[in-house]
């Protein structure tokens, strides 16, 4: 069955966000440290600039019957073409390439939603080695790439950090953790954010139980719920490690209460707006963020 010009559009969206999201930031010392080969997460931004163009040249391409230019550069794993793009953008800044990637991704996403969906799938007539080329197939193949490249990030840098790096480019505190956890169990992270929404602020600016509790006890439930209503054994066991998150929490923090981790009660008028002026959201948050992946992360891989 073909995949819906929907379907790889979202697709392509879904991994470069999660991708950006996650090292937007990082510290220094991560953004131009080698961990993949010779491949830093600068690199690697260069590498997605590369195709974002390569792909926009290559539907031209197909339309006019050729073969699309990247071709030229073909071996294996397409070292070739990926170190020339990463030469060309060696001396620039992780910030320039982390906007560049950003806005190669959007103007290739411009081109192909202006693409009729007939033509995501149509032979032009282009072959290489006798395999027929059309656009789909190397969109898909690119959403692929880009998954594998994820997980790798994922793997170089630490879950707590990754939830401090989606909190600080505005999601809240509940969506972070959550989204962190969220292919460990195959649920998109769009999906997770959504989810998680209602319970950030201490649910909903009620200066309640922080977000990160919140998403934490969230995948707590994914890891140990019950989905059968007479399976009491998994209930409580779910019961219990909640429990015992809220306890090392509490060890650390002391309260899991959003007014007393931040001295402001968001619940009263006025004081989001104080906590803003005093900075609370940058200087607090991210470490209850940090702490409470920090914690799920080895609770999930006792026994």
């Amino acid at each position: 069955m073909k995949t819906s010009k929907t379907k790889i559009l979202s697709g392509l969206i879904q991994v470069r966000r999660e991708i950006i999201e996650s090292i937007t930031c990082l510290p220094p010392e991560k953004q131009a440290a080698v961990f993949l080969g010779e491949w830093s997460i600068k690199d690697m931004l260069a590498h997605f600039i590369g195709w974002d163009y390569g792909n926009r040249e290559a539907f031209q391409a197909l339309r006019e019957q050729r073969l699309p230019g990247f071709y030229a550069f073909y071996d294996k794993d397409w070292c070739r073409y990926n170190a020339h793009w990463v030469e060309t953008y060696r001396n620039e800044t992780f910030e320039a390439l982390l906007k560049m990637a950003v806005v190669s991704h959007r103007a290739l996403m411009d081109v192909l939603e202006a693409v009729p969906e007939a033509e995501f799938h149509q032979d032009f007539g282009v072959r290489y080695k006798g395999i027929k080329v059309t656009l789909s197939r190397l969109l898909e193949a690119e959403i692929e790439e880009e998954g594998v490249h994820f997980e790798q990030i994922c793997s170089f840098i630490a879950p707590s950090e990754r939830a401090e790096a989606i909190f600080l480019v505005g999601f809240n505190c509940s969506q972070s953790v959550l989204q962190v956890f969220a292919p460990r169990f195959n649920l998109a992270q769009d999906v997770a954010a959504r989810i998680a929404t209602p319970f950030g602020a201490g649910i909903a600016f009620q200066g309640r139980q922080c977000g990160a509790v919140s998403g934490a006890l969230m995948v707590l439930g994914l890891q140990y719920g019950n989905l059968d209503a007479t399976d009491k054994a998994s209930k409580a066991l779910a019961y219990t490690r909640a429990r015992e998150f809220i306890e090392r929490f509490k060890e650390r923090n002391q309260s899991t209460e959003c007014r007393e981790l931040l001295g402001i009660d968001l619940g009263e008028p006025g004081e989001y707006e104080r906590a803003r002026e005093l900075s609370l959201f940058e200087e607090r948050c991210p470490k209850f963020v940090s702490e409470a992946v920090q914690i799920l992360s080895v609770m999930l891989d006792e026994k």
